[in-house]
């Protein structure tokens, strides 16, 4: 070692440079490290959030508005315009409609030129919406800009489990109820009936003004559930109970959307029914009134559809309306009833929907057969 290099001047200029090379070497470390980040992040789309794709395609949907929606009808009736109700429900269910951004799956609707709407076109258009969530399928939209639809959409529970462009959930209507139920194992949960029961009691005290229970309510419901289990073919069995309130009278709706009652019973039966030279809403109405064998092959099954007619005919409900694949039965007035396959049109599932006040209650209580 040289005598120069031992000298205190040249130790701290030693250490100087010792300390520049080091810090030199982190910040090249520092930078390569920040590089191979950003370089991560850039292969991952930034408008595209793990944690915010649940929130997007399980049971929750962003209501907002999006780019090139589909237009709702302007008249939104399903039981009133029916042709064209049924053509929206049909494309909102095709896979032409769905756009794909990384791993969402999104449709976009507007309902900004509604200006007739009613329970029937909200509670199919609902269930629908549930059964994309199933396939992964997100849903965006807006509210109708004339107010009678708007209040409609809130007071009817459209927007139950649904959130809006702050990601906020819009809050539960008192005057409406929404319930799922989802039969994969093709049996009522304990859960499930405890729902029905409470929901169907709470709907006859609601009308009588007092503390009234409805078993046969229930029943009604489990029989129809039955008949969703062995006909509708939906994903996981599902099907909706839909309930709104008015101030004498409850409309109840229940959807499945499924294959529809018709289109089996066509499948099943069809060389009985070209023997029959039957119409459509003849076939239909005969399943109303247990002309044709369960799917199951079980005597006591197929009791759903035809407890439903008895309902009506002791007056029990009112106004009782079916719609399935291309027919819609009208048991309050027959003459109303429509084939909608020369329209080229079709609904695929089961829809019901009744009305329900205080002498049905009284009726359903005071029947023999409760």
């Amino acid at each position: 070692m040289k005598r120069w290099q031992i000298t205190s001047e040249f130790k701290r200029f030693n250490s100087r440079r010792s300390s520049k090379s080091l810090k030199k070497l982190s910040a090249k470390k520092s930078h390569s490290t920040a590089t191979r980040i950003k370089n991560r992040k850039s292969q991952i789309s930034p408008t595209i959030r793990p944690q915010k794709i649940k929130e997007l395609t399980d049971t929750h949907h962003h209501y907002i508005s999006s780019h090139k929606p589909i237009a709702v009808p302007e008249d939104f009736r399903l039981l009133n315009n029916t042709s064209q109700c049924l053509k929206f429900f049909k494309k909102l269910r095709s896979r032409g409609v769905i756009k794909h951004k990384g791993n969402q799956k999104r449709v976009a609707i507007t309902l900004a030129n509604v200006e007739h709407i009613d329970y029937a076109a909200i509670s199919v258009f609902r269930s629908i919406v549930e059964e994309m969530s199933k396939r992964h399928i997100g849903i965006s939209g807006d509210f109708p800009k004339d107010p009678e639809c708007k209040r409609m959409i809130i007071r009817s529970g459209f927007l139950h489990k649904m959130y809006d462009k702050f990601n906020r959930p819009f809050p539960r209507h008192s005057k409406s109820d929404i319930h799922f139920f989802e039969k994969g194992s093709g049996k009522m949960t304990e859960a499930d009936g405890k729902i029905l029961s409470s929901t169907m009691n709470s709907v006859a005290s609601d009308l009588m003004d007092k503390p009234t229970k409805c078993s046969m309510l229930k029943s009604l419901l489990m029989e129809i559930c039955g008949n969703t289990i062995e006909w509708s073919e939906a994903t996981d069995k599902q099907w909706m109970l839909g309930i709104i309130y008015d101030d004498d009278r409850v409309t109840i709706t229940v959807t499945d959307v499924g294959k529809g009652i018709l289109h089996t019973l066509i499948g099943k039966f069809r060389l009985l029914f070209e023997s029959m030279s039957k119409t459509d809403v003849e076939i239909l109405y005969g399943a109303f009134e247990q002309k044709y064998g369960s799917k199951s092959k079980d005597v006591n099954r197929n009791q759903g559809l035809r407890l439903v007619k008895w309902f009506h005919d002791d007056k029990c409900v009112k106004e009782l309306k079916v719609l399935t694949n291309n027919v819609l039965l009208d048991f309050s007035n027959p003459t109303n009833s429509v084939d909608f396959s020369s329209r080229g049109v079709d609904f695929e599932g089961t829809f019901y929907q009744w009305e329900l006040d205080k002498e049905c209650i009284e009726n359903i209580n005071n029947n023999s057969w409760n």
